[in-house]
Formats: structure tokens, C-alpha cells, sequence
């Protein structure tokens, strides 16, 4: 084969995966670069397969998707391998000037370990009580069957989408609809109560505006230590 200085013009596509890649890229070698992320975003701009499906059966294209609850289209989303915070600090996708209708109310709800009997008494209320709830896929799929069929909507979306899922949920109590944010064990414990409060402040809204309440649940450390036998006591 011939080895002569010829400039090799590659066209590489790049898949991301939840923060690995697999890059073919040659030294010295003029690469045109297509990437796309699995890691799955709800108002974002990242392409998914499939789209997202809300809770009245229309399905989302990816790569253009918008809220279904009068706010503007979100530019923030989060990845597998990025940090919370870092994404937070990206330009949000509509801000509290852009809605008109009075704020309506946000709650943040542990389910506990998983299985349904796990949830609290106040949690099961509370998500009755839901208009809106939004979640990760698999969160919504174990919430129970009376608990799904109250609500209006149901938003959920793949994993990896925890900025842009917390966004909309957002998004949908500014515009006036009372929305259940969901997630595993207690949202106090480094999980969805911290990362809602940095959305909204980065809109420019408070927890007082849309009422925000967080309802706690059992964390999977204690349910776990409570099934082996093995008391969280000693370091």
C-alpha cells in the first residue's frame, strides 16, 4: 500500500453513550464529527431514540421538543458523566417573565426504596393529589395504578435527563398546574430537593413562589440495612 503524504478526509460518527464515547479519530487526520447522546433529555436539544411520549399519547421529536406546559423549549440537560451543578449553570430554557398565569405548586416526592407498599402514606396523598406528575421512566412505571390513573398528565423521561426533567416540572407549576416531581428514597438526601432549588433560583423564582414542598421518604440505605439484618451503628 502506498504510503505518500495524501490527506485522508474521515467522516467519523460519534455515538455517546452516558458519557462514554467511541472515537475512531486517526492522527493528523481531518475528521468531520457527528455526535449523539443516549444519555436521553425531555425539553432538550439532545436527540433520543424515539422521542419522549407524554401522558396524552403524543410523541416528541428529540431533536426539537417543547413543553407541554406553556413555558419555551429548555437548553439544559444532564449527563451521565457531567455534574449537576455544571449543567445548572447552562442558560435555562425560559425564565419566571415568561409565564403569565399564577404560579401553581410544586412538590417534591420520595418514593421510598421502590416497591409501592415502601411509600409513605403522605407520599401516596400527595401524588393523588397531583395534577402533573414527572418522573424518570422507571419511577412512574412502580407508581401505583390509582396513583397513575389521577393525574392529567404523566411526564417521564429516560435516564440522564434529571436537569431538563426537573426543568419541566418546573416549567409546568410556573404555569400554573399543581406537578409531583418524583424520585427514589428521600429527595433531602443528595437528590432532586437540591437540584430543584437551583433551577428555580436560575429562572428567577423562589420555593415560595410556586409553594414548593418536599415529602420525604425511606433512602434505600436504611431500607437495606433494615433487610440484612445490619443497623447503620457502627462505621
Amino acid at each position: 500500500m502506498s504510503t505518500d503524504d495524501t490527506t485522508t478526509e474521515t467522516s467519523t460518527d460519534t455515538e455517546t453513550s452516558c458519557g462514554a464515547s467511541d472515537d475512531s479519530n486517526a492522527a493528523e487526520t481531518a475528521t468531520d464529527t457527528e455526535s449523539g447522546s443516549k444519555c436521553g433529555a425531555s425539553t432538550s436539544d439532545a436527540e433520543a431514540d424515539g422521542g419522549v411520549t407524554n401522558a396524552a399519547g403524543t410523541a416528541t421529536d428529540a431533536d426539537e421538543s417543547t413543553s407541554t406546559c406553556g413555558g419555551s423549549t429548555s437548553s439544559s440537560s444532564s449527563g451521565c458523566g457531567s455534574s449537576k451543578k455544571s449543567a445548572t449553570d447552562e442558560k435555562v430554557g425560559s425564565t419566571v417573565d415568561d409565564f403569565e398565569a399564577d404560579p401553581g405548586r410544586l412538590i417534591a416526592v420520595g418514593l421510598g426504596p421502590g416497591q409501592p407498599e415502601g411509600m409513605t402514606q403522605r407520599a401516596h396523598g400527595a401524588l393523588l393529589d397531583a395534577e402533573h406528575i414527572v418522573g424518570y421512566t422507571t419511577y412512574v412505571e412502580l407508581l401505583p395504578e390509582e396513583v397513575t390513573e389521577s393525574a392529567e398528565e404523566l411526564y417521564d423521561t429516560p435516564m440522564c435527563g434529571e436537569v431538563s426533567r426537573t426543568e419541566e416540572a418546573i416549567d409546568r407549576a410556573l404555569a400554573g398546574n399543581d406537578v409531583a416531581i418524583i424520585g427514589s428514597g428521600d429527595p433531602n438526601v443528595y437528590a432532586l430537593a437540591g437540584l430543584t432549588l437551583e433551577i428555580l433560583e436560575s429562572k428567577g423564582a423562589t420555593a415560595s413562589m410556586v409553594d414548593f414542598e418536599v415529602v420525604p421518604g425511606v433512602p434505600a440505605a436504611q431500607s437495606c440495612g433494615a433487610r440484612l439484618g445490619a443497623p447503620l451503628v457502627n462505621d
